[in-house]
């Protein structure tokens, strides 16, 4: 199996999802990168798929956003709000 690039359309879906909790939070690029150690022109060059997400950064946006990150990989539906 390949290394997962901008391309491949799991990975997009993955973007996709974390960039509309971001939206639907009222997050800005800048106010959530600096949230998970990003400056606002990499989140945007994420959100665009021109950059990658490394682990660790995946693992902060989804903390921040409250999203499942093993769901998100798996491809269930995200919930924006973690269960209690």
């Amino acid at each position: 199996m390949g290394r997962k690039t901008p391309e491949d359309a799991a990975y997009r879906a993955v973007i996709d999802r974390i960039a509309a909790a971001r939206f639907e939070q009222g997050l800005k690029q800048s106010e959530f990168g600096a949230l998970i150690g990003l400056e606002q022109d990499a989140v945007s060059r994420v959100e665009t798929y021109k950059r990658q997400l490394d682990l660790m950064e995946f693992k902060r946006a989804c903390d921040v956003l409250g999203l499942d990150a093993a769901e998100l990989l798996r491809g269930a539906p995200a919930s924006s709000t973690p269960e209690r």
